[in-house]
């Protein structure tokens, strides 16, 4: 198993640009009891973007105004980050897998005002 992740920035007259990406290699998942259950998870890499804007007013009561847009997950890349066997007797159902999938394309915005 392995986790890298990395990034790009740049800045430039209150811009900022920043690309990241988190990339994880197969990684074996465990049973209920704590032992390995054979299996692995799928590899996976998540890139985000990242971009801001920082105005300074010459106004005195607000010192700088920030504009954040980003977007998580670029590519919608579809991934499970988390993954277990749980192990039953047939008499309660038997054996299945519990897995949590990865979030989506998720873009959001924030703005922000220093006083």
């Amino acid at each position: 198993m392995y986790n890298l992740n990395f990034g790009l920035g740049y800045r430039y007259a209150g811009f900022s640009a920043r690309v990241t990406d988190h990339v994880v290699g197969s990684q074996y998942i465990n049973t209920n009891k704590g032992a390995p259950a054979g299996v692995s998870l799928h590899p996976y890499n998540i890139t985000n973007l990242h971009l801001d804007y920082a105005w300074r007013p010459g106004d005195v009561s607000v010192k700088k105004v920030t504009i954040d847009l980003y977007v998580d997950n670029v590519f919608n890349a579809n991934y499970i980050p988390y993954e277990y066997q749980q192990l039953r007797s047939a008499k309660y159902g038997g054996n299945f897998i519990t897995a949590q999938a990865g979030a989506p394309t998720f873009v959001g915005a924030s703005m922000a005002a220093k006083f």
